[in-house]
């Protein structure tokens, strides 16, 4: 198996999590603003690729306890999905239900931490970027962007029972005009997963939560996750596992609608 799984703009696929390669990291302390030890690694696991024309998803299967990671922005726009645990939070408020969060590139968020348990959260993009900024060291590198950035956070209700019926649609960021929107598709046995690619998107990522979904064949269980570019559907048609399904669908929007402007250095103003 590959080191880092790879997936270009123009293919679409679903990864489960045992096809994830793990790797382990020591981030630099920088990263943390509570470090008792910044020696024990962080467990990641990759599902999509950091090659420059690709989507990137990786999720963080462990961050230690006791590990507070400072606000911080990116260079790309990004999903994330924090899962509940105790004592993790979010802002300084406890993450109870799963979360998805949404920032636009250049958009400051966090922080968020574990106390007595591990954290697990995905990040999800639709291109790679191995930067991060972290404030306030990163405050003059931060460009200024019109519209104002967005920083958004919804609550996801999961599902339990034994089996998903019939079909509905939960909205958790509205649709907007750019393309950017987020919702949940709760589906009974063997129904197609039906969703739309904006044409102002550059993709959708989907992320089974609960139940199941076939495609081309196989089987995908909960914590699999998908890539769907616009304008290009699966291999295979997507359904709904033997009991239901429930998928998060999170959709990226376009930039080309924004402006980005240098911020002036503190040194050059007057």
């Amino acid at each position: 198996m590959p080191d880092r799984l790879v997936d270009t703009y123009d293919h679409a696929r679903f990864v489960s999590a045992a096809e994830a390669p793990v790797r382990t990291i020591t981030p630099s302390p920088q990263a943390y603003l509570e470090t008792p030890d910044v020696n024990e690694p962080t467990v990641i696991r990759d599902y999509f690729g950091d090659d420059a024309h690709s989507p990137q998803a990786f999720l963080v299967e462990r961050l230690p306890a006791y590990r507070t990671v400072r606000a911080h922005f990116h260079p790309v726009d990004q999903f994330q999905i924090f899962f509940p645990a105790p004592g993790v939070w979010y802002k300084r408020g406890p993450i109870q239900d799963v979360t998805v969060h949404y920032a636009d590139a250049f958009v400051t968020y966090g922080p968020f931490g574990s106390k007595e348990m591990p954290m697990s959260f995905f990040t999800l993009r639709s291109e790679a970027t191995g930067q991060t900024s972290y404030m306030p060291d990163s405050i003059h590198d931060l460009p200024r962007i019109v519209p104002r950035g967005r920083n958004v956070e919804a609550h996801v209700r999961v599902p339990s029972g034994p089996g998903l019926r019939g079909s509905h649609k939960d909205e958790l960021i509205p649709p907007a005009k750019d393309g950017l929107s987020a919702y949940v598709l709760n589906l009974g046995p063997e129904l197609p997963v039906e969703t739309s690619v904006s044409s102002r998107s550059v993709g959708q990522y989907y992320y089974v939560l609960a139940g199941s979904v076939t495609t081309s064949g196989r089987e995908y269980a909960d914590r699999s996750l998908g890539w769907r570019p616009p304008d290009l559907g699966f291999s295979g048609d997507v359904v709904s596992g033997p009991d239901g399904c429930s998928v998060l669908v999170m959709q990226f929007p376009s930039s080309h609608e924004r402006i980005v402007s240098a911020r002036p250095r503190a040194s050059l103003r007057t």
